[in-house]
């Protein structure tokens, strides 16, 4: 059995182009400049708006216990039609996908519960523990 969660929205973003921007690809001028049709909506604001599909699937636990696994696509701009899509079986993993309004995929990728399958891969440092950064002397 599979199941689908699926979100339409309109892709937007706040101040673009104010003038104290933390990332100014966000900006049309400077999106523009580096060949982009206008300024981007942020990676992790798409992804963002992916969640709620994840979620009517996979449920809550998967905030605590769960992987995605996304690629990044296309980029998105503010009024771009999208959709949010999650399908597979219950309990998971899961297909994702955040669909623009021609179709094209902005992200890709898979979510599910418990640990990633890849997670064996990674290597974990021995010392997790945060640490202050040493400062550097100005000479």
């Amino acid at each position: 059995m599979t199941a689908r969660a699926a979100r339409r929205l309109t892709a937007f973003l706040d101040g673009e182009d104010r003038p104290d921007i933390p990332n100014p690809i966000h900006s049309t001028s400077v999106a523009r400049a580096h060949g982009f049709a206008g300024p981007l909506v942020g990676g992790v604001t798409v992804y963002g708006w992916l969640v709620p599909s994840i979620l009517d699937l996979l449920g809550e636990g998967w905030l605590s216990s769960g992987w995605a696994d996304v690629r990044f696509r296309r980029p998105v701009y503010p009024g771009d039609g999208l959709e949010a899509v999650a399908e597979g079986p219950p309990g998971g993993p899961v297909a994702l996908r955040m669909a623009k309004a021609d179709g094209a995929a902005a992200i890709e990728g898979e979510a599910g519960l418990g640990g990633a399958p890849w997670l064996a891969e990674l290597a974990l440092p021995a010392d997790r523990q945060p640490s202050r950064r040493a400062t550097r002397s100005r000479s």
